[in-house]
C-alpha cells in the first residue's frame, strides 16, 4: 500500500469518526467550552475541516478561492471569510487570537459535517489518483501534520465531552 493510499483512508477514518462523534449533538454540546478560554467542539472541527480545505488547495496549486469554504458559498452563507486571518493568512484556526475564534461562525453538527465531507472527498480523491513517486512524497510531507493534527483533535473532542458530561453529572446531583 503506497502512503498516499494509507494518508486517504485516514482521511476516511477521521470522517467517519467525527460523524459518530458530532452527528449526534445539540447546540449546547457543540458549543460548550471546558474553561473561558478553550475551544469548543464546533471550533475544533471547523479548525480540522479548514485545515484539509487547505491542503488539498495547496496541494492542488490553486487559489484560495478554490478552497470548498469559499467556492461552496459558505464564507457569503456564514458573512465569514477567513482568508487572511491567523498563520500565513490561512484562516484555518491556527494563530488566531481568541476574538478571531469568536467570530468563526456558529454551525450545526450537520453543517460542520457536510463541510468537512466536501473537503474530506477531493483531497481523498487527489491522494488516490496516480502520480510520479515525487508528487506522492511531496503529498504525504504536506498531509502528515495536519492528518497527525486532525487525530489528536478527535482525542480533544473525546476528552471535551467527556468531561462535559461528568461537570453535568455533578450539577445534577
Amino acid at each position: 500500500m503506497r502512503d498516499t493510499e494509507l494518508m486517504a483512508k485516514w482521511l476516511e477514518d477521521i470522517g467517519a469518526g467525527l460523524r459518530r462523534r458530532v452527528g449526534v449533538l445539540d447546540l449546547g454540546a457543540l458549543e460548550w467550552r471546558a474553561d473561558d478560554r478553550g475551544n469548543n467542539v464546533r471550533e475544533t472541527v471547523w479548525h480540522m475541516a479548514r485545515w484539509i480545505d487547505v491542503l488539498e488547495r495547496l496541494l492542488g496549486g490553486a487559489d484560495a478561492a478554490s478552497e470548498r469554504w469559499i467556492a461552496d458559498g459558505w464564507a457569503a452563507r456564514t458573512g465569514y471569510d477567513p482568508r487572511g486571518i491567523g498563520d500565513d493568512g490561512l484562516g484555518a484556526l491556527s494563530g488566531y487570537t481568541f476574538d478571531e475564534v469568536l467570530r468563526i461562525p456558529q454551525l450545526s453538527a450537520d453543517e460542520l459535517l457536510g463541510y468537512l465531507d466536501s473537503v474530506i472527498a477531493p483531497l481523498v480523491r487527489r491522494l488516490r489518483a496516480p502520480a510520479d513517486d515525487e508528487t506522492a512524497a511531496k503529498m504525504v510531507r504536506r498531509a502528515t501534520g495536519i492528518l497527525q493534527g486532525c487525530f489528536g483533535h478527535i482525542g480533544e473532542i473525546d476528552a471535551l465531552l467527556a468531561i462535559r458530561e461528568r461537570s453535568e453529572q455533578r450539577v445534577s446531583t
